[in-house]
């Protein structure tokens, strides 16, 4: 039902988290070619389930507003708990109150990839909502006589030397929303140039791509409302 709304359970570490230098299952110690430790976050203490964190409504702006450093991140696991895609890791170093074994947790990378993530899509979100089409002009590229014929380009990091202005997201993204070979029926939609369907399609498809991952045993996604646009 359009009226129904998706809940997200997920479980915060009563003994809080803590960074450690750790490698990946997939380059366990010991192998060929094992890369070497980096920064990840794993549970402090004992594993246990703790209760679900307080309702948040508005969690995607506060993590979003997260400095992508080791200190901001730790305070925000602590209260909100990890990402939810914790992968089995090998600590470089283990704590004399570890279990044996491999932990789970998430790679400071993975963190700030998905905060820059959380900023672009939330400042794409804003400026539709505001109807910015003159910012939103400067991530919109519509570019008529390339390889791919007449095609549309979302651009997080607009090239400054062009004028066009401040970069969304701390990391450069620059992504395909249609074209005369992928999907045309979009570029019939619009007129050239303009700015405001091609960033309603490429949030929805962004959103949609990382739902999948979150929710893969129930198929979730935006939907776009014909009837009020």
């Amino acid at each position: 039902m359009a009226d129904e709304f998706l809940e997200f359970d997920w479980e915060v570490s009563p003994g809080g988290y803590r960074w450690v230098q750790a490698t990946s299952a997939l380059a366990a110690p010991g192998e060929t070619g094992t890369a070497a430790p980096k920064p990840a976050l794993v549970r402090a203490g004992p594993e246990v389930i703790g209760p679900p964190p307080h309702p948040e409504p508005a969690l995607f702006r506060i993590f979003a507003e997260v400095n992508p450093n080791k200190e901001s991140i730790l305070a925000f696991a602590n209260r909100y708990g990890d990402l939810g895609i914790g992968i089995t890791l090998y600590p470089a170093i283990r704590d004399p109150d570890d279990r044996p074994g491999p932990a789970r947790g998430t790679f400071l990378s993975v963190w700030r990839n998905h905060i820059s993530d959380m900023r672009r899509l939330v400042a794409v979100w804003d400026l539709l909502q505001a109807g910015d089409r003159e910012r939103l002009a400067r991530h919109i590229e519509w570019n008529k006589g390339g390889p791919e014929g007449l095609a549309v380009h979302f651009n997080s990091h607009p090239t400054a030397a062009k004028g066009r202005g401040l970069s969304l997201g701390s990391e450069r993204v620059r992504v395909l929303i249609a074209s005369r070979k992928e999907s045309p029926e979009l570029l019939e939609q619009w007129d050239v140039d303009d700015p405001i369907g091609p960033a309603w399609v490429y949030l929805q498809h962004a959103i949609d791509e990382h739902l999948h991952h979150a929710a893969a045993e129930i198929a979730s996604g935006m939907a776009w409302d014909a009837k009020k646009n």
